[in-house]
């Protein structure tokens, strides 16, 4: 059996709020990555042979969700890091390969993008350039989407110890790994000529999946007490540590659909959590609603008592726009591509999370 990645142990108290996840699809082994297009998880597995190193789907819709393979012998190695981009997916393997493949291909045609950068784990991708942890070198490189592949990468930032799950805030680039001996999340802004690098979060291992939704950064802690942590990125350092779901076996990739939240676990499939977003002081958010649910411009809210602040964001969890909405204040949504969103609005004593529908 090929070897799998090792993760550093770690552990945090628990916190007792927090609750456990539901299985959704069970009878899988070895899986990782995890993205969502519409209604469809894509995923991989990591295999004996590499004809078993697969990429499948799941509708979530169904009424018995199932994994169907999607695309088989995807690579020579075994896949790790996953991104989803528009229809373009983006997949690494520990073997130091990137691929691409378009999802709406008929022929599943794989192109290399890179090769011989040792364990590729992290994706990121911003302003057109792809950007990727190098877990034996200990950099974040990234390379020119526009270049003919395959490519060549530049040094972003090196000196880091086993960068794994990278993602972006803006242009902040957030890491999982350790710096100066210190594990957990640190960031770089990637306009600066010579980045320098700031600790978010300090003491965890973190290296499943990083994701944001507004201000809140949501990240893995994946061996010692498996589960799903989320900070506030605008708390003073050090930020109050939530956990949200607990008692996960080997978590190494999770996605939103509105307020749920889809978890690989390496060992037994895919799990399923429901954020109950309400907070204590909210007792009617049943009046809240936004309209049209499908639009071509604008959307409107109603139901709101007073000011909030709003998100719109995409289902990989990019933050899109943002401000403050009033009762019956339209957002334009007329810029964004056509697909499913989510818009956040967040106040003192609110918390509201509702899919649309952009034509």
């Amino acid at each position: 059996m090929k070897t799998k990645l090792l993760l550093i142990i770690a552990f945090i108290t628990l916190n007792l709020a927090a609750q456990t996840a539901t299985p959704f699809v069970t009878g899988l082994v070895y899986q990782v990555g995890l993205q969502i297009k519409d209604n469809t998880l894509y995923f991989m597995q990591q295999g004996t042979t590499d004809a078993e190193n697969i990429i499948y789907t799941v509708d979530i819709t169904a009424t018995t969700p199932t994994a169907t393979v999607f695309m088989d012998n995807v690579s020579p190695s075994n896949p790790y890091g996953m991104l989803l981009e528009g229809n373009m997916l983006y997949y690494s393997d520990l073997g130091g390969n990137v691929f691409v493949t378009d999802i709406t291909d008929t022929n599943h045609t794989i192109t290399q993008v890179i090769s011989g950068i040792q364990r590729c784990n992290g994706l990121a991708i911003r302003n057109n350039y792809l950007y990727i942890s190098t877990f034996d070198t200990g950099k974040i490189i990234k390379l020119n989407l526009n270049d003919t592949f395959p490519t060549t990468a530049t040094d972003v930032f090196t000196g880091l110890s086993g960068p794994a799950s990278i993602a972006f805030n803006g242009d902040e680039l957030y890491i999982s790994g350790a710096y100066n001996g210190d594990d957990g999340i640190h960031k770089i802004n990637v306009t600066d000529t010579t980045p320098a690098i700031t600790t978010v979060v300090i003491g965890d291992s973190v290296l499943g999946k990083i994701r944001f939704i507004g201000n809140e950064m949501y990240y893995m802690q994946v061996l010692g007490a498996p589960k799903l942590i989320k900070i506030d990125i605008t708390d003073a350092f050090p930020p109050t540590k939530t956990d949200v779901v607990i008692d996960l076996g080997v978590p190494l990739g999770f996605v939103f659909d509105g307020n749920d939240i889809y978890i690989t676990e390496y060992y037994s499939g895919i799990s399923k959590f429901t954020q109950n977003t309400v907070s204590v002081q909210d007792t009617n958010l049943n009046t809240i609603a936004i309209y049209p649910n499908s639009t071509t411009d604008f959307i409107t809210v109603n139901g709101l008592e007073n000011e909030q602040n709003y998100t719109v964001y995409s289902v990989l969890g990019k933050h899109l726009l943002q401000g403050k909405i009033s009762n019956q204040t339209p957002i334009n949504v007329s810029m964004l591509p056509k697909g499913i969103y989510f818009l956040n609005i967040k106040g003192e004593n609110k918390n509201f999370t509702k899919k649309f529908i952009k034509l």
